[in-house]
């Protein structure tokens, strides 16, 4: 009798565990849809973003018709510059170095580097 319950309870743990992998693999993924949904906005978007260090990065956001050059670290998001550009093409967006478009502009507004 002990072998039959232990075969048993074997084939319950093959076929359960399986099944409880695969329900957490589904909540991961869909919660983090769901989280990234209610994060956007029509109005408020990151452009792009810039790591300059472990803890440090620069970024581009769009805040309605408006570009933010902002800074962050661990302990504090700053803004650095209302950028006045006209806004970046559709096409150019996604082929667009970050790093020459920022190179740029903060040539344009006469930034100097730390």
């Amino acid at each position: 009798m002990n072998d039959v319950s232990l075969i048993t309870s074997w084939l319950r743990l093959i076929v359960a565990f399986p099944l409880v992998i695969g329900l957490a693999v589904l909540t991961i993924r869909l919660g983090g849809r769901l989280q990234s949904g209610m994060q956007r906005t029509p109005n408020m978007e990151v452009v792009d973003r810039l790591g300059l260090g472990k803890h440090f990065s620069l970024m581009i956001v769009r805040v309605g018709e408006e570009f933010h050059l902002m800074s962050t670290t661990e302990q504090e998001i700053r803004l650095l510059k209302v950028l006045d550009f006209e806004p970046m093409r559709e096409e150019t967006v996604g082929t667009a170095d970050f790093r020459a478009i920022l190179t740029e502009n903060m040539r344009k507004i006469g930034w100097k580097s730390p």
